[in-house]
């Protein structure tokens, strides 16, 4: 299997894994032979796997544009929570070739990066997320500074307002017992002081610098706008992140723009690694140990 190294540099070292992949994975179109995708859809698909798997990359990307633009449209053409998933996984299967296939052709890598994210955002994985991976190296080999005057580390905090409308009781990292009584008895309070030891907190501190590192040419969702319900030039767009740094935090416009509820750490797995489960979370309504 291809294992993804976040340091890679040199694209002939990734034209190698990729081949490498190609010829050691097999991508199976099994989940998608259901009666909800059409009949020369899946015809097209057929032609698109044989074109992959037998080097006609060129061919897989021609064909991958027009089965994605088919694709989103089927996306676009129900509420969001009504899609059905065997068309978003649809979109991501044709997405994962197209990805392959641009980078074996030598495509630029940032525009890649973008169809990666594109593929996260909209689409659904059957199997290992392989794009995840794939958008962890093009991002890395983008490269680039922070292209944004950011603050000094440790002021960001400075550029978050807060209005409280009732001050709840602050309770100082109580542990699981103590939870289970606040939690049975629906009394709301803030817990301090039980996420110090997480590395989003020390060794990989989040920050708008460190999000920056990772994720500056990334895709992400942004809500444009105070209230989807009252304000009607509220709207949604996908922008880069640095841009949204730049545009939202940094230079503070008068418009409100602020991340769309998403999976980021689904997006950026490597995220993951920064955060630890606490154990408040494995208590469910009818643990009744108080």
């Amino acid at each position: 299997m291809w294992t993804f190294d976040p340091f890679v540099d040199d694209f002939t070292k990734l034209e190698e894994r990729i081949s490498n992949y190609l010829s050691n994975t097999k991508i199976e179109f099994c989940p998608l032979k259901t009666p909800q995708i059409d009949f020369d859809f899946q015809l097209s698909l057929n032609r698109l796997i044989k074109s992959y798997k037998s080097g006609h990359f060129k061919s897989s990307y021609e064909l991958g544009l027009i089965l994605r633009t088919v694709a989103w449209e089927k996306l676009n053409s129900w509420h969001w929570a009504d899609v059905p998933s065997v068309w978003r996984q649809a979109y991501y299967f044709v997405s994962l070739i197209l990805v392959i296939s641009r980078l074996l052709l030598g495509h630029d890598c940032l525009s890649v990066l973008v169809d990666c994210d594109h593929a996260l955002l909209m689409g659904c994985s059957f199997g290992d997320d392989v794009i995840s991976g794939i958008a962890l190296i093009l991002h890395d080999m983008v490269g680039g500074g922070n292209e944004v005057c950011l603050p000094p580390a440790g002021e960001e905090g400075s550029l978050l307002r807060f209005e409280y409308l009732t001050e709840l009781p602050r309770v100082e990292n109580i542990g699981v017992e103590d939870f289970i009584y606040y939690f049975n008895n629906q009394l709301p309070c803030v817990i301090t002081g039980s996420c110090g030891h997480w590395p989003a907190f020390s060794d990989r501190r989040w920050n708008v610098q460190y999000f920056m590192s990772l994720a500056q040419h990334r895709t992400v969702p942004v809500e444009i706008g105070k209230n989807y319900m009252t304000d009607h030039n509220w709207h949604q767009k996908l922008m880069f992140f640095k841009d949204f740094v730049n545009d939202y935090i940094i230079n503070q416009s008068p418009v409100v723009g602020y991340l769309a509820q998403h999976n980021l750490l689904g997006q950026i797995p490597v995220l993951n690694e920064d955060v630890i489960t606490p154990e408040y979370c494995y208590v469910s309504d009818c643990d009744d140990r108080k």
